[in-house]
C-alpha cells in the first residue's frame, strides 16, 4: 500500500469533507433562521398574514442564518483545538485507560509485545498504549494527530477472545490509518460535526427551559415553534454529519484491512478477527457514552445505525471477502459460525504470548535495499525481525523502558563509551545524579553493552513515551546531561549527534493548528545540508562523498550544487535543517527520501551509521521506515 499515494487520497479526502461539512454549514443556517424568524413573527406578529417578504427580505433573516453558521464554525474550531491535545483526549472519550505495564496479566503483555514489535518493524515510536477494559466486544481505535502523539486501543474484549495472530491484524489495522493520515482526518471529522450537533442540543435545552411551555401559550406558542425547528434542522444537520462520516470512513477501513494484510503478510489473522466479530451476537458495540462520537475510528461497527444507512464501516462480509474471495456467508453461518464462537472462548488462552511464529513466514527481507519503495508500502515491514529483536532485551532493561526514572536512566546509559571513567563521563553521572542512579545507568549500560548498537534505536523507540511525561524542567535536565555525556570526551561523533537529534525530535511536541509546510525553494540549503552529511557519513573520501551528494541532489533540484564543507558551524546547521525538513510539503517528501537512497546506495552498502541518521529523517517527515536489523548492527 502507497505510503505517500494514500496520504494524497487523505488530502482529497480532507477536501471533500470541508466542502460537505461548509455546505451542510450554510443549509443549517439557512433553515435555523427560516425557523426562528417564524417563531419571532409568530410571537410578536401572530394576527398578522405572512409573506416572502416580510419573512426573507428582512435584514434580521441574513443575521440569524451568518449568526448560526459562524456559531457552528467557532464550535467546530474549538472542538478541533480540544482534540489538539493528542490521542489522548480521544481515548478518554471512547472510555480508554492506559495500560499498566507492570500487570502480570498475560494477555496485556502479550498485546503490549504485538504493539512493540509492529512500531519497531515501521520504524515509528511505539504509541500509547491503551484498554477499553469495561468493553467486552472486539474493537480497537487508534487515535492522535501525528505519528509521535499516537494512542492504540483495544477493547478487553479483543484481548480475551483474539488469538495472538488475530489481534497482530487488528493493531496491523489501525497502524495503517497511523500511517495513512487517517488519524487527523478523523478528529477534524469529529470537530466539524460536533458543530453540527449544537443545533439540535440548542433546540433541546430551550424546549427544556423550565416556565418556557406556560409562557408560550400565552403568546402564541413562538418559543415552542423554536424549540421544535431547531431539534428538527439539528436532527437534519446531524443527518448530514452521518452521512458525511459514513461516507469518508467506509473506503478507508478497506485500505487498513488491505494494509493489515501487507504488515503482517497473514491474511487469517485479520479475516479471522472480523469472522469472530460476525459470529459474536453484539459484533464491536462499545457502551462508552461518548462513543458515538469517535464511532468512525473504530475498526469496527461501535454503535448501532438505522438499517444500515448511516454505518461508518462497511459490511464484516464485504470486508472479509475483499481478503478472501471465496468466503460464503451462508457457509460460515450453517458450518463454521459455532467454531469461531468456541474458539473466541478457548483459542486466545492456548496462544503463548512470545512472537507468532507463523506471522511472517515465507517473507524474507529484500537483498537491495529501497528506501523510497518501502516507506512507501508496508511490504518492507519486518515484524519477525522486531520480535527476534526484542527477545535480546532482558527483560529488566525492558521493564525500565516503561518507568519514568527508569527511562531516563536507561537512555543515559546509551552514551556511555566503554570505559566512562577515562573521558570524565563518569565523574559527570556522579554531579547530575544520585549515587544510586549513577550506578544504575552503570549497570544498564554494562547490561546492554554487548548489543549496543543493535539495541540502541529499539530502546529509544520503547522509552519515547514514557520520558515525554518528564515535566518541561526535567526534560531540560535528562538532556542537558546526555549533551555533556557527549561532550566529555572534547569530540561529537556523527553517531552521538544522530541520537541526540533522535531522542530530541521524539521528545519535541510540535505545533498542531496553523503549521505553514514550506515550498521546496525555500528547503534548498537545508537539503544541501542534510545530503552532505549522508554522503560524509558513508564515503570517507572527499571525492566519493561529493559523488554521492551530486547523485542524491539531483533527484530533488534541477540545477548543480557542490557537498557543504564540515566545519564547526556546520552540526548547528544540520540541527536546524532537519527542524525545518519538518515543514517540507507531502509531495516533496518522497523526493527527499528518494535523495536520501541514491546517497547511501553510491557504494552499494548501508552503514549503521547511515541507517540511523535515516530513521532521524523519517520521524522528522513523519514518515515510516522499515526495520533494517541485518544493517544495524554492522
Amino acid at each position: 500500500m502507497n505510503f505517500f499515494k494514500q496520504q494524497e487520497l487523505t488530502k482529497k479526502k480532507t477536501r471533500y469533507l470541508l466542502l460537505w461539512y461548509l455546505i451542510a454549514v450554510l443549509v443549517t443556517g439557512f433553515l435555523t433562521s427560516c425557523i426562528v424568524r417564524f417563531g419571532i413573527l409568530q410571537e410578536t406578529e401572530s394576527d398578522k398574514l405572512l409573506n416572502a417578504q416580510r419573512f426573507f427580505v428582512d435584514p434580521s433573516f441574513g443575521l440569524i442564518a451568518a449568526g448560526v453558521a459562524i456559531f457552528i464554525l467557532l464550535v467546530s474550531l474549538y472542538k478541533i483545538m480540544s482534540l489538539g491535545k493528542g490521542g489522548e483526549y480521544v481515548a478518554k472519550l471512547a472510555g480508554a485507560t492506559p495500560i499498566d505495564t507492570k500487570n502480570g496479566d498475560l494477555l496485556l503483555r502479550r498485546y503490549m509485545n504485538v504493539v512493540e514489535e509492529i512500531s519497531i518493524a515501521s520504524g515509528t515510536p511505539v504509541p500509547k498504549i491503551y484498554i477499553m477494559q469495561n468493553e467486552s466486544n472486539i474493537n480497537a481505535f487508534a487515535a492522535g494527530y501525528e505519528i509521535n502523539d499516537a494512542v492504540i486501543a483495544v477493547s478487553r474484549g479483543a484481548l480475551e477472545k483474539l488469538n495472538r495472530d488475530e489481534l497482530q491484524g487488528v493493531v496491523a489495522h489501525e497502524f495503517s490509518h497511523i500511517f495513512n493520515g487517517d488519524m487527523k482526518l478523523n478528529i477534524k471529522l469529529i470537530g466539524y460535526l460536533f458543530g453540527l450537533s449544537m443545533i439540535a442540543q440548542m433546540g433541546m435545552r430551550i424546549f427544556r427551559t423550565p416556565g418556557r411551555s406556560s409562557s408560550s401559550r400565552k403568546k402564541g406558542g413562538g418559543g415552542g415553534v423554536i424549540a421544535l425547528g431547531l431539534l428538527l434542522v439539528g436532527a437534519i444537520g446531524m443527518l448530514f454529519a452521518s452521512l458525511i462520516k459514513a461516507s469518508i470512513s467506509r473506503q478507508r477501513e478497506f485500505l487498513a484491512d488491505a494494509s493489515a494484510v501487507q504488515f503482517t503478510r497473514n491474511p487469517l489473522g485479520i479475516s479471522g478477527a472480523l469472522k469472530k466479530l460476525l459470529a459474536s451476537d453484539r459484533a464491536g458495540m462499545m457502551t462508552a457514552s461518548k462513543a458515538s462520537e469517535v464511532s468512525h475510528m473504530f475498526f469496527s461497527q461501535a454503535v448501532s445505525s438505522f438499517l444500515g444507512l448511516f454505518a461508518t464501516h462497511p459490511p464484516l462480509e464485504s470486508r472479509i471477502q475483499a481478503i478472501e474471495p471465496n468466503f460464503n456467508l451462508k457457509k460460515f453461518i450453517q458450518a463454521e459460525k459455532g467454531d469461531f464462537i468456541k474458539k473466541m472462548q478457548e483459542e486466545p488462552l492456548l496462544h503463548n504470548q512470545g512472537p507468532s511464529t507463523g506471522v511472517t513466514s515465507g517473507f524474507a527481507a529484500p537483498s537491495n535495499v529501497q528506501i523510497d519503495s518501502e516507506v512507501a508500502s508496508a511490504a518492507g515491514v519486518e515484524i519477525a525481525a522486531a520480535a527476534d529483536l526484542l527477545q535480546l532485551l532482558p527483560e529488566t532493561v525492558r521493564q525500565q523502558c516503561y518507568d519514568l526514572n527508569g527511562a531516563r536512566l536507561l537512555v543515559l546509559g546509551l552514551f556511555l563509551n566503554k570505559d566512562n571513567k577515562i573521558d570524565g563521563q563518569d565523574k559527570i553521572l556522579k554531579e547530575s545524579l544520585s549515587q544510586d542512579e549513577a550506578t544504575k545507568v552503570i549497570e544498564l549500560h554494562q547490561l546492554i553493552l554487548p548489543s549496543i548498537k543493535t539495541l540502541r534505536i529499539p530502546i529509544i523507540e520503547l522509552s519515547v513515551q514514557t520520558l515525554k511525561k518528564l515535566d518541561n524542567l526535567k526534560q531540560k535536565e535528562f538532556l542537558q546531561i546526555c549533551r555533556l555525556l557527549i561532550e566529555a570526551d572534547g569530540k561529537v561523533t556523527s553517531s552521538e549527534f544522530i541520537l541526540l537529534c533522535l531522542i530530541e525530535e521524539f521528545m519535541h511536541e510540535r505545533t498542531k493548528f496553523f503549521e505553514k509546510k514550506l515550498p521546496r525553494s525555500k528547503l534548498k540549503n537545508d537539503c544541501k545540508i542534510m545530503l552532505s552529511f549522508l554522503a560524509y557519513l558513508g564515503h570517507k573520501d572527499k571525492k566519493a562523498a561529493s559523488q554521492a551528494f551530486e547523485r542524491g541532489y539531483v533527484e530533488v533540484y534541477s540545477d548543480t550544487a557542490v557537498i557543504a564543507e564540515m566545519n564547526n558551524q556546520f552540526l548547528a546547521a544540520l540541527k536546524l535543517s532537519l527542524h525545518r525538513l519538518h515543514l517540507a510539503q507531502t509531495s516533496f517528501k518522497k523526493s527527499i527520501l528518494k535523495a536520501c537512497q541514491k546517497v547511501v546506495l553510491y557504494d552499494d552498502i548501508l552503514t549503521s551509521e547511515e541507517y540511523e541518521l535515516l530513521r532521524l529523517v523519517a520521524k522528522i517527515l513523519l514518515l515510516p521506515l522499515p526495520l533494517k536489523a541485518d544493517l544495524i548492527a554492522k
